[in-house]
């Protein structure tokens, strides 16, 4: 049986997915929704100073620059991958999303958007990042597990370097460069990554690696977490999943899933 996919939004604990397979159908949180669980001064401190409806706008924003960002790159490495030439990847790119973002519908500026995601692609592209790239296995590949009770999630990028170590890639923006706290959560996401894919394809990546770009400079920050050190890192994402398992939500929302409540994505 083909496993069928699809994504939940709007559910009072965040994101979930709906799988069917052979197995049945099952509700797996996010691997983001889990991560939430992790306390967060500066977002605490940054929606108790802008009130909720101008946080609100401020996370709309960050998503539709975040989007143009992810399509900058998604479309660049697809035509990368096959034909190993920068420039011509660069202009494929643009091409392509100057006519998909007039086309694409967001509640914000869509101008603002679209120079942002641009310009953070840009610092990725400047650094030549797509240098160590031999052969691309996977482009935004979604994954899941029912370890644990399980998550899901999709990760950017897996590839393979001209040594031909595997690495399983994801690509972040952000306001303001990271400090370590800020960090932590995408450490916990790409081991969190690192096992789904060991768990569905019988191979540990090599390395995980999380690369960010933020507005207000051209750094790149690199975090990398090999095969050797994820597993720590992991530990923390499950002691997150144990306690959002027990939360009043997910409980509410899985006693809704025992009594036959279907749930499908927003239109």
């Amino acid at each position: 049986m083909k496993v069928s996919i699809e994504r939940i939004d709007g559910l009072p604990f965040g994101r979930c997915y709906k799988i069917t397979n052979e197995k049945g159908v099952n509700y797996l949180p996010s691997c983001t929704t889990i991560l939430k669980m992790k306390p967060d001064a500066y977002l605490d401190m940054l929606r108790a100073n802008l009130g909720p409806e101008k946080f609100e706008l401020v996370t709309k924003r960050a998503a539709d620059r975040g989007t143009v960002m992810h399509k900058w790159l998604e479309v660049f490495y697809e035509h990368y991958g096959v034909h190993k030439d920068p420039v011509t990847g660069f202009s494929h790119a643009e091409a392509f999303i100057s006519k998909w973002y007039d086309e694409h519908e967001t509640e914000t500026d869509k101008v603002r958007a679209f120079k942002l995601g641009r310009s953070l692609f840009l610092n990725f592209y400047n650094k030549k990042f797509y240098n160590v790239i031999n052969k691309v296995l996977q482009n935004e590949i979604f994954m899941y597990t029912f370890f644990r009770g399980g998550w899901a999630g999709a990760s950017d990028f897996i590839f393979e370097d001209h040594e031909g170590t595997l690495i399983i890639q994801d690509f972040k923006s952000s306001s303001d460069p990271k400090d370590v706290d800020g960090q932590s959560k995408y450490v916990m996401q790409i081991s969190a990554y690192m096992f789904q894919y060991a768990e569905m394809f019988g191979r540990c990546p090599d390395r995980g690696e999380i690369l960010i770009s933020n507005e207000k400079t051209d750094v790149v920050q690199r975090i990398t977490v090999t095969k050797e050190q994820f597993k720590e890192p992991l530990r923390e994402f499950l002691s997150l999943l144990v306690k959002f398992q027990s939360t009043p939500e997910w409980l509410d929302f899985q006693s809704k899933v025992a009594n036959g409540e279907v749930f499908h994505p927003q239109s």
